[in-house]
């Protein structure tokens, strides 16, 4: 079956982008690996004692940056493109919300991700047709 991807050249920049981000930070996040109790520069309340809490569980942050790379490679090869979306959609959906109500200092990262995933599901549209509908 062929699929459409629409908007070729923009949808392709986006995926280049969101792909790259996820992949930077994810390896980012494996290199900084900090140690319970150390806080992130910039966290301060809520949002700081959610990064220690994650940080303090030992694997989670670690699972976090793993995901991120692996996601990162997903969206970037275009065989696996459209999987790679899918699975950045509710991390990003996650982030975003979290961002809005808690850790607003981060909406200028967590808005512009959002709406890339958002765009590149509308864009993969005909390749998830089949998943939501009877």
């Amino acid at each position: 079956m062929e699929y459409k991807i629409k908007h070729r050249i923009l949808t392709l920049v986006f995926k280049i982008l969101l792909g790259l981000f996820m992949l930077s930070s994810g390896i980012m996040m494996l290199v900084v690996n900090p140690e319970p109790g150390v806080s992130l520069s910039g966290a301060e309340g809520k949002l700081a004692e959610w990064l220690e809490a994650v940080i303090a569980t030992g694997y989670l942050w670690q699972w976090i940056a793993v995901f991120k790379v692996i996601n990162g490679l997903l969206i970037l090869i275009p065989r696996t493109s459209a999987l790679g979306i899918l699975a950045a959609f509710p991390y990003y959906l996650n982030i975003f919300l979290y961002t809005v109500f808690i850790g607003q200092i981060y909406l200028n990262l967590s808005v512009p991700a959002f709406v890339v995933t958002c765009y590149l599901i509308y864009a993969y549209w005909d390749r998830y047709r089949s998943i939501v509908s009877k």
